[in-house]
């Protein structure tokens, strides 16, 4: 779930009315500190002090209080985004559903009570899980990194058994705006886990990363860090989909020369420029990436899907691009090869999650809200 500084105004036409700066790629953002950011974004939570006569001051925050003024409202908004609407629709929706029903209950909806809302849910999935790893004697991390609007993320997820299960939750995705070192990210994740479950380090037994030289390093790779940080025998996982792909784009620099991947994408450019070859196919080839050997199954079992018709079209249009048989043959080959690889990593990862007695529950809790009025 991503937050917007838009999203903190208290309605459009506020988001209007504040100063804002255009960034470099147009959008507008409000001309804000990042205190004040999180002034207004942290305003909802009001933290409970209880006064000790004895020493004439308050004792350190205990927890914080909420509270929820329409509780139908809150559960649309919960309701409406975890269908996948973004914090302005579902304040339209919230607004429509309103004039349609003539339920005064749905009013008064916009994009800062929808953030807050979340917020809300957030922190409660948050407390909820902090209780769990609590009570858990170990659990796991998996880290893997991300990009979302130009702006790059440290993706954790947690796993844990509990219930007769193997549990497997999104724990966070922390913006790295600092270098990308190990040193840097083990800083963000202690700063996580300190609060999440502060005796992580005689419960944290092992990590799953791919094989990036930041996160395997021996000296100062972030695996090194969290491995002097908890109990011995940590255990590292390199994980088998990032093996899998490494072998993958070995294989297709070995076997697919530059001469078979510029006619690839000559081809899948010419084709996806063919509109009445589009129309009368009802589907359109899809974009490929050589960094990514799944992308190359996709292009190639389209391909093989559609290549009568796109050979006769070539037959017919003689294009500069339009490739011999033998790249034909070769395309399929390597397509057979990349489909077997796939099923084989499917087929190994079933008989690992059946091998560990239990299933593996992945999602979000669906449990009440604890503490909130």
């Amino acid at each position: 779930m991503y937050f917007d500084v838009d999203d903190e105004s208290d309605s459009d036409e506020e988001a209007e009315e504040v100063e804002v700066v255009v960034c470099r790629d147009g959008r507008r953002r409000l001309d804000l500190t990042p205190l004040e950011i999180k002034k207004r974004a942290l305003s909802i939570f009001v933290p409970v002090q209880d006064f000790s006569p004895e020493r004439s001051a308050y004792a350190p925050i205990a927890a914080y209080e909420i509270a929820i003024k329409n509780d139908s409202l809150f559960d649309m908004v919960i309701e409406f985004t975890s269908l996948g609407s973004t914090f302005r629709f579902t304040s339209r929706l919230a607004q429509s559903t309103k004039e349609l029903t003539g339920m005064a209950c749905y009013s008064g909806c916009n994009r800062c009570k929808v953030s807050s809302f979340l917020r809300v849910m957030c922190a409660s999935n948050l407390q909820m899980l902090s209780d769990v790893l609590s009570d858990c004697w170990a659990f796991s991390l998996a880290l893997d990194g991300a990009t979302h609007q130009s702006t790059s993320y440290l993706d954790i997820r947690v796993r844990f058994w509990a219930g007769d299960n193997i549990h497997n939750f999104h724990l966070l995705a922390l913006p790295t705006n600092e270098r990308h070192t190990g040193q840097s990210m083990f800083d963000m994740i202690v700063k996580v886990l300190d609060v999440i479950c502060p005796g992580w380090r005689d419960s944290l037994i092992g990590v799953v990363t791919d094989g990036a030289r930041n996160m395997t390093g021996r000296h100062v790779g972030l695996l090194t860090f969290l491995d002097n940080a908890t109990r011995p025998n940590f255990i590292r996982v390199w994980c088998g989909a990032h093996e899998l792909d490494l072998i993958m784009a070995d294989v297709y620099d070995n076997l697919l020369k530059e001469d078979f991947y510029s006619n690839l994408v000559s081809l899948i450019s010419y084709l996806r420029r063919q509109q009445n070859l589009i129309a009368d196919m009802k589907t359109t080839c899809p974009k490929v990436a050589l960094t990514r050997w799944l992308s190359m199954i996709k292009v190639m079992s389209w391909f093989k899907k559609h290549r009568i018709a796109v050979l006769a079209y070539l037959d017919e249009k003689l294009p500069p691009c339009r490739p011999s048989a033998a790249w034909w043959v070769l395309m399929m080959a390597v397509h057979s090869f990349a489909q077997e690889a796939s099923l084989s990593e499917l087929q190994a990862m079933t008989e690992a999650t059946a091998s560990s007695g239990g299933l593996i529950s992945t999602g979000e809790f669906a449990a009440p809200l604890f503490s909130v009025e």
